[in-house]
């Protein structure tokens, strides 16, 4: 839309003359803004001779700005309406106009809080209806504002008008509602001038605008001349001209937050005297305190109640606030105009920073190490521990206690100070260490640990001692020189440099100092010299084991020399001759053999076996006695015919260990007047002759059976051939078995012998 604006200069004298041109020149534009397109004709022609000319076509559109707002048919609409009507009654339609083309010129309706919910309005056509049951006695009338915005995306131009409801008692109520009155008119836009057609105030030369302030007056001011020849009137806007600068509502603005980045803080409103879109049109900026660019501000279109459309300006949170670092915020917020010469203003902005609990307490050190000795007393201070919290208090109040390795309770810590004290008496011995964890926490959900490492030194309270009062130990004979005897050990309950033994032979040992030596560290004792058993046997000595704070302790040791097996038994004769009496009995000696051994102690002893058990005699180990293990009995044979009969038996002497060197004698044993030996005897040969018997009469049998098989096998061939002399054959037959039979009596009878 094409738009041409007419400008008169306040307080300057109006030329008639230039104002007549102006109202032709108008209305040429008036009849061409009707258009929405041109096509013009462009000639260009030289000045030669012939002249030559071109011509071009010209294309050209209007555009539709946003312009013109929205326009109510009256600035105020009254209806009356019964309280019983039901919910959604028709109260009033109100109707608006916007002479902008498209979008622009699409208009939604919106009712202000003064309704109460008790009224709704169409947004596409303005019909006012009820919402809520009316009554009278409790509110008789209502007054609110409605509010016409067109749609424009860019910048929504809006207007308003004033809606008063009277609530009448049925029996009086005409419902009726008043729209415009008789004086209505009906405008027109055309860039900056309104254009009005009277109505029958027409008459009227001019006429000033109702509700004008006086701030305003002179820059509002309307002037209407009646053109009676061009039958219309012509409403001149003056122009306003940028002598307002804008001004904060507040002189100083303080806010407190601790918001989240993307956060609007606050929200900035600015007003201006002036009237025309660039003269009040608003922009805010920060131009100081803004450490870090923090913050940021935008300027908006909101709707304010009240207020219709305004720029307001919104201070929003980019960055994350840190109550540590920057605790408050001075910021200078200024807010210029869009005319020209621009004018602005500015304001102090104190944004303090709400501590938030987000820093966990921290201790000045990773970990703690400490020495104490053993003897500290309890209640001894013996670390001052410090954590600190940035937070601000409350949330940096820091509260300590013991978390964990405190199950003896061995340790205190104050619960504000940070002070560890000593709770009970340490013991290096039990443990020569101990680990504990502290916490430190602000009471918020916050909390810092520490390791504390208490080391216990130890001092010398113990005095060694030896498990024994006597120790034991033997060796044999013959070991070489630095064999080991023993190994002395004594207890220390100190550790460390008290815990440290050595170990030592005291003076007056002297057969245990010329004879061993002991190993200060280890407490070994080994041998100086070999050993001979024979000339020495046994050593006793003294052995003491002393710390480092000189407190000792001793053992007496008694050292055997064992023996070893260098000599062999030796029977006092080679054979021994022995007689069992003629009705012995069971258990009686019948003799003893003897043996010696050169070797002393075990390896000395001798003992005595048979190497052959015997079912007659049994041996005594210790003394060598050979006894009897039945009766003997005699046997009835004739003195002149009794024979010489004696047993031979092996006995062997050797000492207890199972390495002992082994001799061995014959013992002949006189068995004549016993039956020893005699039932096996014949016993034996009774049994050899069964056998041998047994053995012929078996061999007889089998033979006789491969002879008769033979035979008859010849028989049957000898029928086959010469069948005529069966009977001569038969009787041979017989004859043959009559023999056999004989032989088998014969054997038989042997047989019966045995």
């Amino acid at each position: 839309m094409l738009s041409i604006a007419v400008s008169i200069v306040e307080n300057a004298l109006i030329n008639i003359l230039v104002f007549l041109n102006f109202i032709y020149d108008l209305f040429c534009i008036i009849y061409l803004i009707h258009k929405a397109g041109y096509t013009l004709t462009v000639s260009a022609s030289d000045q030669g001779s012939p002249p030559l000319t071109s011509t071009v076509s010209v294309e050209i559109t209007i555009l539709d700005i946003n312009d013109h707002s929205p326009q109510f048919q009256s600035p105020s609409y009254t209806a009356d309406i019964s309280e019983d009507v039901p919910i959604g009654s028709l109260v009033v339609d109100v109707k608006a106009v916007d002479l902008d083309q498209g979008v622009n010129s699409q208009i939604v309706y919106f009712l202000s809080q003064g309704s109460k919910s008790m009224f709704i309005i169409d947004q596409n056509t303005g019909r006012i209806i009820t919402a809520a049951p009316l009554d009278r006695e409790k509110v008789a009338s209502y007054s609110f504002d409605v509010y016409a915005i067109d749609s424009s995306p860019a910048n929504p131009r809006n207007s308003t008008a004033q809606v008063t409801v009277y609530i009448q008692d049925p029996k009086n109520a005409d419902s009726t509602s008043h729209g415009p009155g008789q004086s209505s008119a009906v405008f027109a836009r055309s860039g900056g001038c309104l254009l009005q057609r009277a109505g029958v105030h027409g008459d009227k030369v001019l006429k000033e605008c109702e509700g004008c302030q006086s701030a305003r007056e002179r820059s509002s001011r309307l002037a209407t001349l009646n053109l009676t020849h061009l039958n219309a009137n012509l409403t001149v806007l003056v122009e306003d001209v940028n002598d307002n600068r804008p001004v904060f509502t507040q002189e100083l603005y303080q806010v407190q937050t601790d918001n989240l980045p993307g956060s609007t803080i606050l929200t900035l409103e600015a007003i201006d005297g002036d009237l025309s879109r660039d003269n009040c049109g608003f922009d805010f900026a920060i131009t100081s305190g803004n450490s870090g660019n923090t913050f940021q501000i935008e300027s908006s279109v909101r709707f304010l109640e009240g207020k219709g459309f305004q720029t307001v300006g919104s201070i929003i949170l980019v960055e994350e606030l840190d109550f540590e670092a920057i605790p408050k915020y001075n910021l200078t917020v200024v807010v210029s105009d869009r005319g020209i010469p621009q004018q602005s203003s500015s304001v102090p902005i104190l944004i303090s920073i709400t501590d938030a609990n987000d820093n966990p307490p921290a201790f000045s050190r990773a970990e703690y190490n400490i020495i104490l000795s053993e003897g500290v007393a309890t209640g001894t201070e013996i670390l001052h521990l410090s954590a600190s919290d940035p937070d601000s208090a409350p949330n940096g109040e820091v509260q300590y206690s013991i978390s964990s390795g405190n199950e003896n309770e061995l340790f205190q810590v104050d619960m504000w100070t940070g002070v560890l004290k000593l709770r009970k008496t340490l013991s290096g011995e039990s443990q020569s260490s101990h680990v504990i964890v502290v916490q430190a926490t602000d009471g918020q959900g916050h909390y810092a640990f520490v390791p504390v490492t208490i080391e216990v030194k130890d001092i010398n309270d113990n005095r060694p001692y030896f498990p024994l009062k006597q120790v034991t130990a033997s060796i044999r004979e013959n070991q070489p020189k630095n064999a080991l005897v023993t190994i002395l050990h004594a207890i220390d309950h100190d550790r460390g440099l008290y815990g440290q033994l050595k170990y030592f032979m005291f003076d007056n040992s002297k057969d245990g100092k010329n004879a061993f030596l002991i190993n200060q560290t280890t407490g070994e004792i080994r041998t100086r010299s070999s050993f001979d058993y024979e000339k020495v046997n046994s050593f006793n000595f003294v052995v003491g084991a002393m710390d480092t704070g000189n407190y000792s302790a001793t053992v007496t040791v008694q050292v055997y020399v064992t023996g070893m097996d260098e000599y062999d038994p030796v029977f006092t004769s080679s054979e021994f001759l022995f007689e069992v009496p003629d009705g012995a009995k069971k258990g009686q000696v019948i003799g003893r053999v003897q043996a010696k051994d050169e070797d002393g102690g075990v390896d000395g002893i001798v003992l005595y076996s048979m190497l052959d058990p015997s079912p007659y005699f049994e041996m005594n180990k210790s003394n060598g006695e050979i006894s009897l293990k039945m009766d003997s009995y005699s046997r009835p044979v004739s003195r002149s015919k009794r024979e010489l009969r004696q047993m031979t038996l092996k006995v062997t002497a050797h000492s207890p260990l199972e390495t002992s060197r082994v001799a061995v004698a014959k013992v002949r044993v006189d068995v004549t007047h016993t039956t020893f030996g005699i039932h096996t005897d014949m016993n034996t040969a009774l049994l050899s002759v069964i056998a041998v018997s047994l053995g012929t009469i078996v061999i007889l049998i089998l033979i006789a059976l491969a002879l008769f098989f033979v035979k008859l096998r010849c028989q049957r061939k000898y029928h086959k051939g010469h069948g005529r002399k069966l009977g001569s054959s038969t009787m041979m037959h017989k004859f043959e078995e009559t023999k056999f039979e004989n032989h088998v009596t014969k054997h038989s009878k042997i047989s019966r012998i045995f």
